[in-house]
């Protein structure tokens, strides 16, 4: 990797995260420090008088790792004898003696206390080519309450497997004490002196996370460290959007996909005076192409009416199969599974993942379809596959519709549709391509995944200007 793709990647990996540093690390303590360990990593040919210039710094839950052969402890990072140092402000919370006992295989590493210059409090380490696990321990050593400056060094010995872990234990006196485990992060911190960079990496993560999910490069061309880096988004599956959603819910999508769902990844493509023109000739492109629903009705779609059956058995499955962990309760404990016992009170916390407008988006049956098989619609999504037979799917779509509203009944027959228009058709068509909807989308096997023309280079990018304005 060359310095220069490595900067050029820092630059667009930052700017592409509205969020500070600080915002998307995990949850600092009240009294603004960052639990866990800070992780300074280089190269075998970097080490030396100018390898500060090309140190990664980031962010550790603990001070261990398990690397297979060939694999690094960084990405930026060559494999073959990389040197790594944990470095952390441990908490103690009881007098009392402690010791130190550090494993692992593949390198060369040690554990030391680093608070008083030039002599350590403690020190051990262990040395091996091998990938089985060796282990050092320290003596004990007596602590007061307090912070005491914790060093974990590696060098990797080539590049075959490696491995570490820090424990550590307390001398039982008088009922206290424990027994030999891993370090929790609840009791560590990122020295101060080692924040500001520990901040930049971690926005640097975030920042290379977002431009795959949100599919940046699916129009702006990475070259470089970001090519290697950065990977381009699956496209999402547009076949059935027609069948799934409200023809009036898929105008206002495409017309203005904030106002629908703030903060999405897609952006507004279509502006203008023509721009409902161009929306409608959108519309009827995804009508044309979805299959037929059986049986084929010349109105459209058949809306299904909630089930109260159904939905009672959706709504213990909606709390059994874990959905609420990731989307939320309706609910509180107590209601959800008529047990008194339970608490009555709702959580306060906002749903990790907001469900959106169900009522216009998702058709009960295509709801229940996509509970199957989410990655049929959203193959790059985090939602996993959750193995539900047909029946769960369905019962637990048809709960959901109750609480975001659906046909109480069937719904009286509609009104013929109007023809279709084959110009029109190929007009969406040439759309399509033309603002870039290919780019993240497929809607049929004719029209291939494409980035619009025209777009500038991921390493381009103006940050007051397009998307990321």
């Amino acid at each position: 990797m060359s310095a220069t793709g490595s900067s050029n990647l820092i630059g667009i990996v930052v700017l592409c995260t509205s969020l500070s540093a600080t915002a998307v690390a995990r949850a600092a303590d009240g009294d603004g420090s960052l639990p866990g360990w800070a992780v300074s990593s280089v190269s075998a040919k970097d080490r030396g008088a100018k390898s500060r210039l090309n140190k990664v710094v980031t962010l550790s839950e603990t001070a261990a790792f398990t690397l297979a052969p060939g694999e690094s402890i960084d990405p930026t990072i060559e494999a073959a004898g990389f040197h790594a140092t944990f470095t952390t402000d441990l908490h103690v919370a009881r007098r009392g003696k402690y010791r130190f006992t550090i494993v692992g295989g593949g390198g060369i590493g040690s554990v030391s206390d680093r608070d008083s210059p030039g002599t350590a409090r403690f020190s051990t380490g262990f040395s091996t080519n091998l990938p089985g696990d060796l282990s050092g321990s320290t003596e004990w050593v007596a602590f007061e309450p307090g912070s005491v400056r914790v060093v974990v060094s590696f060098e990797r010995n080539g590049d075959a497997q490696a491995r570490l872990r820090l424990d550590w234990e307390m001398q039982g006196e008088n009922g206290a004490g424990f027994a030999r485990e891993p370090i929790p992060s609840t009791v560590t911190t990122v020295p101060k002196e080692m924040r500001e960079p520990v901040d930049l990496s971690l926005a640097e993560r975030r920042g290379r996370v977002l431009l795959t999910e949100l599919g940046c490069v699916n129009c702006h061309a990475a070259s470089g460290a970001a090519a290697t880096l950065v990977e381009r988004r699956p496209p999402i599956a547009l076949e059935r959007v027609a069948l799934r959603a409200r023809r009036e819910w898929l105008a206002r999508w495409i017309a203005d996909p904030q106002a629908c769902n703030p903060g999405v990844g897609m952006p507004a493509l279509l502006a203008g005076d023509g721009a409902p023109q161009d929306v409608a000739s959108l519309v009827e492109l995804f009508e044309s192409l979805a299959p037929a629903p059986a049986p084929a009705s010349a109105t459209g779609p058949t809306e299904i009416a909630v089930d109260p059956s159904l939905a009672e058995r959706g709504r213990t499955l909606f709390h059994e199969y874990g959905c609420v962990v990731c989307h939320g309760p309706f609910e509180s404990p107590q209601a959800a599974y008529a047990e008194p016992a339970f608490p009555n009170e709702m959580p306060s916390a906002p749903p990790l993942v907001p469900f959106g407008d169900l009522k216009e988006k998702w058709r009960i049956d295509e709801l229940a379809a996509f509970l199957r098989d989410p990655k049929a619609v959203r193959t790059h999504g985090r939602m996993p596959d959750l193995a539900l037979s047909e029946p769960d799917a369905l019962a637990i779509a048809h709960y959901l519709a109750t609480k975001f509203g659906a046909p109480a009944a069937a719904p009286a027959a509609a009104p013929a549709a109007a023809p279709v228009d084959p110009a029109r058709i190929e007009a969406g068509k040439a759309l399509f391509n033309r603002v870039g909807c290919a780019a993240c989308h497929t809607v049929s096997a004719e029209i291939p995944p494409l980035a619009p023309a025209g777009v500038k280079p991921l390493e381009s990018l103006d940050p007051s200007r397009g998307c990321l304005a």
